[in-house]
């Protein structure tokens, strides 16, 4: 049997036993019980829940004993593994992942006067063109017809393979991002409520977030978008971010 070689991420806030990874390291926790050192099968599986961090290179080498979700599961939970190599985290996104990791560092400044502007700037046909370029990434990988003819303005995982989105985990965390600057910066204001208590960003933010998440797909997966879209998804971004012309290729 061939050892299970994989990805293991390490937010920056919480490294946990990884803290000490270096390549060639050995680490396992002290114990067989739970949080096990999650190692995912392929990048474009990996769930990500928190940003920034590191993401490194595995192999498994102890996972005896310890309950798996299932034998279909794209990854492995373990005790022991041995660290081969970092691996840039940007890869998480993609081949144009550097382009997301701008739009997330930015999502993680973000302040109540450039949420407004950003919210105020986005194009009116926002909305049609993110639906458009997501229909395209799931006709390509085949998930488009459990969704037809859903819309999928602001959604941020869909269809049936492993990645859930044009960029993997991406717009997930840009959308999180945003929330988490949103307590910080305006606390409990910085939403609403609800008839089942849940909540949900203000419209202001709530739109802020969706001209984010505009910009990430439009420059992190561009072969989902035509020119005409990219300048829609991109059109807030360009003018309350100003990035240099390079990003915008």
């Amino acid at each position: 049997m061939h050892p299970i070689t994989g990805y293991a991420y390490v937010p920056d806030d919480a490294p946990g036993v990884l803290s000490e990874a270096t390549p060639g390291a050995t680490i396992r926790k002290p114990d067989r019980s739970p949080p096990w050192i999650v190692v995912d099968h392929a990048i474009e599986s990996a769930l990500i829940a928190r940003w920034p961090g590191k993401m490194w290179r595995v192999v498994v080498l102890d996972a005896g004993g310890v309950e798996q979700a299932s034998p279909s599961a794209n990854y492995t939970r373990a005790v022991a593994v041995r660290v081969i190599e970092e691996v840039p985290a940007a890869r998480l996104f993609g081949e144009r992942g550097d382009e997301v990791v701008a739009v997330l560092s930015f999502a993680s400044r973000l302040d109540a006067a450039t949420a407004e502007r950003l919210a105020g700037l986005r194009h009116p046909e926002a909305d049609q063109a993110y639906s458009r370029a997501f229909w395209r990434w799931l006709d390509r990988t085949g998930g488009g017809s459990a969704h037809d003819p859903s819309d999928l303005s602001g959604t941020l995982a869909a269809g049936s393979g492993p990645s859930r989105s044009p960029l993997n985990c991406g717009l997930s965390l840009v959308y999180r991002a945003v929330w988490d600057r949103a307590e910080v910066v305006v606390g409990p204001g910085a939403f609403v409520r609800d008839d089942e208590g849940e909540r949900s960003l203000t419209p202001v933010w709530e739109t802020a977030a969706a001209t984010l998440l505009d910009a990430a797909i439009a420059l992190g997966a561009p072969s989902n978008v035509t020119e005409e879209e990219t300048a829609i998804l991109t059109a807030a971004w360009r003018s309350a971010v100003a990035p240099s012309p390079e990003r915008l290729r």
